[in-house]
């Protein structure tokens, strides 16, 4: 019974040490923006699993890892200020580094008005 102990014992500290890596691996790996926009420190969580090993990597997993993998999907505020394509008005419009504004690339700086093109019910050919 001790060599089976000792096997399970064995696949037990691969499997944290794998874990572990993994952990210091994806960590390292998330853009610093990310942490930021979860309200969290990149370089504190990679102290946190580098120091206290597996403890550190399911701290990781438990308290933090969902918010920051979420926060992938917000907006990437490094954009830039700049005119981009608003496909549901037809024409570019300022986005401010962090947010859409009111402004468009039209003569007036509004929204474009949606033309409505009339056709006669009566055929003319």
């Amino acid at each position: 019974m001790s060599g089976l102990t000792g096997l399970l014992v064995l696949a037990a500290s691969i499997a944290a040490t794998v874990y572990w890596w993994w952990s210091l691996i994806e960590i390292a790996r998330i853009p610093g923006w990310q942490f930021a926009a979860a309200g969290s420190n990149k370089a504190l969580w990679i102290c946190v699993v580098l120091f206290l090993q597996i403890i550190g990597a399911l701290l990781w997993l438990v308290i933090r890892r969902g918010g920051v993998v979420d926060a992938e999907d917000w907006p990437d505020p490094a954009a830039a200020a700049d005119w981009y394509v608003d496909d549901e008005a037809g024409t570019l419009r300022w986005w401010d580094g962090w947010q859409w504004t009111d402004r468009y690339d039209t003569w007036s700086g509004t929204r474009p008005v949606q033309t409505i093109t009339w056709r006669s019910p009566y055929r003319t050919t």
